[in-house]
């Protein structure tokens, strides 16, 4: 899945005149400026749930991650990146870490890298 980004989705009053658009624009650079972090943080989870595949704590932080970037990324304008990252963290909290629940981590971490690559050509 590629995340379509349209900047005009992006959380902002309710009317289109520039002041609304330049707020989407502010917000959608201030998400994107975590980007960077957000990809590295699920790198990280993803090597500790590879190293302690039945460790419960881990299992719980990596579900406590996807459960506040799904809320986030659904905030500042990503509703695909949203649902995906909730339908995993629901996942990981109904199976624990399984092989799959990890096979569906590493596809996320890819769609999420290119839905930040095209949100970030949409605003050059």
């Amino acid at each position: 899945m590629t995340e379509s980004h349209d900047p005009k989705d992006a959380p902002a009053a309710a009317n289109d005149d520039g002041d609304d658009a330049e707020l989407r624009e502010t917000l959608l650079r201030h998400y994107l400026g975590t980007a960077g972090d957000k990809l590295s943080r699920l790198a990280a989870l993803l090597e500790e749930l590879q190293a302690r595949p039945g460790d419960a704590q881990v299992a719980e932080k990596a579900w406590t991650w996807m459960h506040t970037l799904a809320g986030n990324a659904g905030t500042y304008g990503f509703p695909l990146i949203s649902q995906r990252a909730l339908a995993l963290s629901r996942k990981l909290r109904a199976e624990g870490c399984s092989s799959e629940s990890l096979e569906d981590l590493f596809r996320f971490r890819d769609e999420l890298a290119a839905a930040f690559a095209q949100a970030r050509a949409s605003l050059k």
